[in-house]
């Protein structure tokens, strides 16, 4: 091991070496005594520089408050500060970690309009949009919509809105920026399923058809109804198509949900009360550990017809409610591929700054307690593929299911 060198000192020396220790002892003792140099601070707020927070603020919040009232009080570019940016940060911190798509902050602005939208009637380019791995995506355009028209398709993920990348934007911002009247225009770039390359697809805005009930009779006098969403008027759609199949004496019934986005929960409930005695539809929790009960309103038109329900990936929200309690009531069986997982009740509260925020206020349950939301639901019989030229492989189950389903009813 090196030695280090014993050097005598000399007094002189000595002298200047504990004067210079003094010196610094004096300074880190006294530095608030230099300019440009603050004195430590404890983490006490002193009163008459800051304001309190109110009484009932959460601890945890406090802290918050005072990193605040420190900044724009003290730091020392605090006249440059954009309070209405430091605000916002704050506020998207928080809603970031929650790591709900469905809760996000709206600017004051960005609230007027959402609210304006509650009352200007349905136009825009009629599609559900969700979100899914940090990007918007399609659930499903509505029928006979213009997004629809215009080559819009279920599972469609959103790249750009009018050349404004959507990475990084709340669903919120998404939806705000694709909304619009009649007769204007947005530019969606896409990205299909099973496909590489984005297109660009311009669409021309327009009043939204509230049609959403289609049917048909198969081979061996089985019906068949779709359902393209739960509007005001579809339960009354519905009620006049079943009503003239009954008529015609058909024998089974095809429901098909496939690429439903959902819609309003009380028509969900009206419509599942077609097909059900009694019962729950589904039940819903809150936050706050609240329950409500939603159940079957009686009187059904086909309470015993041989039902099978087409379900697959995109089919969210109120159809998954719809499917859920059909087959735990073992009303139906489910034909396709897993459903969607769409299961929030989802709120808009205004804040006292003039803006607000979306948030998931409930989530829904099957009446044998499944949660929707996340996982979606699992069908009885699984069927990949979807309608081609070949036919249709998950119709062609559902026959093959409610034709077997006969056979026995028939059997001695």
């Amino acid at each position: 091991m090196s030695q280090i060198p014993y050097v005598p000192l000399g007094r002189s020396r000595i002298v200047v070496l504990l004067s210079a220790l003094l010196l610094v002892a004096a300074v880190s003792l006294s530095c608030n005594l230099l300019p440009g140099l603050p004195s430590p601070q404890s983490g006490t707020l002193t009163p008459d520089v800051y304001s309190s927070p109110p009484k009932d603020t959460p601890t945890e919040v406090k802290a918050i408050w005072e990193v605040w009232n420190t900044l724009v009080n003290e730091h020392v570019d605090k006249d440059k500060l954009d309070r209405q940016k430091l605000k916002e940060a704050a506020i998207k911190g928080m809603l970031d970690l929650v790591n709900d798509p469905h809760t996000s902050y709206l600017s004051p602005e960005t609230y007027r309009l959402e609210a304006s939208t509650f009352t200007g009637g349905f136009e825009g380019i009629g599609a559900e949009v969700t979100f899914r791995n940090n990007r918007p995506i399609i659930v499903a355009p509505m029928p006979n919509s213009p997004a629809k028209a215009a080559g819009i398709r279920p599972g469609d993920i959103i790249l750009t809105i009018d050349g404004v990348s959507t990475e990084g934007k709340s669903l919120a911002d998404a939806i705000l920026r694709i909304r619009g009247r009649k007769g204007t225009s947005v530019t969606l770039e896409v990205r299909h399923l099973a496909e590489t390359e984005p297109v660009a697809i311009t669409i021309t805005r327009g009043a939204i058809s509230l049609q959403s009930v289609s049917s048909d009779v198969l081979a061996g006098n089985i019906g068949y109804v779709r359902i393209e969403a739960f509007n005001s008027n579809t339960n009354e759609s519905l009620i006049g198509i079943l009503k003239e199949m009954k008529a015609q004496g058909v024998v089974g019934l095809v429901l098909d949900l496939r690429d439903n986005p959902g819609g309003l929960v009380s028509s969900t409930v009206d419509v599942a009360s077609q097909f059900l005695r009694e019962g729950l539809v589904l039940y819903e929790v809150t936050g706050r550990g609240v329950r409500t009960n939603l159940e079957v309103k009686g009187n059904p038109l086909i309470p015993d017809t041989p039902l099978v329900v087409l379900v697959n990936r995109f089919s969210a929200s109120g159809s998954e409610v719809l499917a859920g309690a059909l087959q735990d009531q073992g009303r139906a069986l489910l034909v396709g591929t897993r459903t969607f997982g769409k299961g929030s009740v989802n709120l808009l509260r205004g804040l006292s700054d003039g803006g607000g925020i979306y948030y998931s206020f409930a989530r829904w349950y099957t009446p044998n307690g499944r949660l929707i939301e996340g996982d979606g639901l699992q069908p009885d019989v699984e069927v990949p593929g979807n309608p081609g030229p070949k036919g249709d492989p998950q119709v062609d189950k559902a026959l093959e299911l409610i034709k077997e389903r006969l056979a026995v009813v028939a059997a001695p």
